[in-house]
C-alpha cells in the first residue's frame, strides 16, 4: 500500500464482533443462546464501535422466531399427548364394556341363568 506524503494513513479496518457472529450461528443451532449472544454483542458494539450490528440483529430476530416456534411446537405436542391418552382411555372403556356385554349374552341364553354371569366392568 502506498502512502502519500502529507496525507494521514488510512484507519485500520474495524473488526467484526465475535459475539455477533456467534449470535447468527447459534440462531440456527440453539436459538435461546442466540438471544443471549445477540444482546451481549449489541452492548459491546455500542461500547467499542465494532462491526457486526446487522449480524447481531439478524441473530436476535432468528433466535426469537425459532424459540417461539419451539415453544409452540412443545405446547402442541403436550396437548396432542393429552388428547391421545384420553382417546385411548375412552377406547379401552368402550371396548371392555362391549366385550363384557358380548360375553354375558353368549354364556346365558335368553331367559336362562348360566354358570358364569359377567356384569359391566
Amino acid at each position: 500500500m502506498t502512502y502519500y506524503p502529507g496525507y494521514p494513513p488510512p484507519p485500520p479496518p474495524r473488526q467484526t464482533n465475535a459475539w455477533a457472529i456467534a449470535a447468527l450461528v447459534a440462531a440456527f443451532t440453539f436459538p435461546p443462546m442466540a438471544i443471549v449472544c445477540g444482546h451481549v454483542s449489541l452492548s459491546q458494539i455500542k461500547r467499542t464501535g465494532d462491526e457486526g450490528r446487522g449480524l447481531a440483529i439478524a441473530g436476535l430476530v432468528v433466535g426469537y422466531v425459532f424459540t417461539a416456534l419451539i415453544i409452540v411446537f412443545v405446547a402442541f405436542m403436550i396437548w396432542f399427548m393429552i388428547v391421545f391418552d384420553q382417546s385411548l382411555r375412552d377406547y379401552d372403556r368402550d371396548y371392555y364394556s362391549t366385550y363384557s356385554m358380548a360375553v354375558t349374552s353368549i354364556q346365558t341364553g335368553p331367559g336362562e341363568q348360566g354358570p358364569l354371569r359377567l356384569t359391566g366392568v
